[in-house]
């Protein structure tokens, strides 16, 4: 909203908040709650899902997962229509 866009980053974003989900090795589902839990929500007027993959960094320091070439970010109902599904290979 235009009261707190001063909040906002140098993108114009607001962050509402993060979830992180590690799977195992071998692939598999990753199922977001989808709360926040904070007061910021009345601060947009359309809320958007960023979903970035990378590795967890457990054996190696870099990313060793090519995701394909954007991370998924739309609006909270498209986001929750249906399974987002990417597919991951390793780079090494």
């Amino acid at each position: 909203t235009r009261a707190k866009a001063k909040f906002a980053n140098e993108i114009g974003e607001i962050d509402l908040g993060s979830e992180a989900i590690e799977l195992p090795s071998g692939g598999g589902t990753a199922s977001f709650s989808g709360s926040v839990g904070n007061d910021k929500w009345t601060w947009v007027k359309e809320p958007q899902v960023l979903i970035n993959i990378s590795s967890a960094f457990h054996a190696v320091k870099e990313n060793i997962l090519d995701c394909g070439t954007a991370p998924f970010q739309d609006s909270f109902k498209v986001a929750q229509s249906k399974p987002i599904r990417k597919s991951c290979k390793l780079l090494k």
